[in-house]
Order: C-alpha cells, then sequence, then structure tokens
C-alpha cells in the first residue's frame, strides 16, 4: 500500500478537519512527534518508509497516541532473526488527519462527518485463578487499561475470598482494552500459579462465547 501526500502540510479545514504531514529520520529509538493542533480524539495516522537499509523487512509502528502526540519507531519482523531493532535510520513520512476546531485562516474543504462513536458497551467476564486457591499475593494484580483517557483503569485482585470468582468489566465499544498483569514494590513470589481467563459477553444483553 502506498499513498501520495505533501511534506509539511498544515490543512485546517472550517468543516473542522486538520491534516497535518511530517518527514522524519527514525529508527528503533522512540521518536515524539508533537503535532500543529491539538485533536478533539487522537487523529488517525499512516506512515510510510521512503528507505530502507539492510535485507530485514521493517516497518513503522506507531503508539501512545494522544490528541496532541504520537510516538514512533522502526520495527523489523522475526523472519529472518528474533532481533526487532532496526538501527538504520530510515526516512519516514508521517500523514496525520483528524478533527480538531477550526482556526481563523480556515478553507473549505468540503468535508463531511457523519460518525459517531457507538454508545452502546461491551462487556468481558473476567476470572482470576490460582493453584492452591490461597490468592496470588496482595502486590499483584489484572491490570485492565486503554490508551483512551476515558477508560479509568481497572485493577482486579486474588485472595482466598474471590478465588475463581468472575467479575463483570463493560467498556464503550469503540475503545480496545488490554489486559496485563502488574506488580507492585516487589517481584511475585509464585509466579507460576498465576493464572486468568477472559469470556467475551459481547453487547450489554447479550451473550456469546469466543
Amino acid at each position: 500500500m502506498w499513498m501520495l501526500f505533501e511534506r509539511g502540510m498544515d490543512t485546517n479545514c472550517i468543516e473542522n478537519l486538520v491534516i497535518e504531514s511530517f518527514m522524519y529520520q527514525v529508527t528503533y529509538l522512540k521518536l515524539s512527534v508533537t503535532y500543529i493542533n491539538t485533536f478533539t480524539q487522537p487523529p488517525a495516522i499512516f506512515g510510510l518508509l521512503n528507505s530502507l537499509i539492510g535485507q530485514d523487512s521493517t516497518g513503522i509502528r506507531s503508539f501512545n497516541l494522544e490528541v496532541n502526540s504520537a510516538d514512533f519507531l522502526t520495527q523489523e519482523d522475526k523472519c529472518r532473526k528474533e532481533e526487532t531493532s532496526h538501527v538504520f535510520e530510515e526516512v519516514t513520512a508521517i500523514l496525520v488527519v483528524g478533527r480538531a476546531e477550526s482556526s481563523a485562516n480556515a478553507v473549505t474543504c468540503g468535508a463531511t462527518f457523519n460518525w459517531a462513536p457507538p454508545t452502546t458497551e461491551y462487556c468481558v467476564e473476567v476470572a482470576l485463578h490460582d493453584t492452591f486457591g490461597d490468592g496470588w499475593g496482595d502486590n499483584i494484580a489484572l491490570k485492565i487499561w486503554s490508551n483512551d483517557k476515558r477508560f479509568n483503569e481497572t485493577y482486579l485482585y486474588n485472595d482466598c475470598s474471590n478465588s475463581s470468582f468472575p467479575q463483570v468489566v463493560c467498556y464503550p465499544s469503540f475503545l480496545q482494552i488490554y489486559f496485563d498483569i502488574v506488580t507492585f514494590e516487589e517481584p511475585a513470589l509464585e509466579y507460576w500459579e498465576i493464572y486468568w481467563t477472559v469470556r467475551t459477553l459481547g453487547e450489554k444483553g447479550f451473550e456469546y462465547d469466543l
């Protein structure tokens, strides 16, 4: 896939559509890019490598997506070797498109916005398990989170009172949520007995299994 666009763009439309473009030298080290405008929500990003040094297949990766910034790095695949760090500087073009308040010098672009975030909620049933039914320990939790600040982080703990007891977590259907085991202050002593399962309940009021 490829796309042709002019670098250094800062197009501000009276319809509140904003288009920005950048060109940077990117490696495996995190590059933080601050947008010219502040968007109403994290904008869409399209990135392309304009050069490629070496024989490993390499792509551009974006993360930490915010309304006014994002982070980028290059990453190799694992077809030839396990190492994913791409040490060479690659010329990278980045296109950013999103919604923002129009400025005084805005132009007419003919853009329309017909999409709105869904209002439905999706739910998952989470169960925490351990080998002996005595919990994971006070310093261990299952963290449920999203890179969208509108979704509050949730921490589920497993102790003697709720081992294997399912808990339901619901979130707006337009968000993507993540699960991770986290520890506080010290490492998990019996990490080998930490288990957890997730069952998708689907849209609130309906139920189905993956």
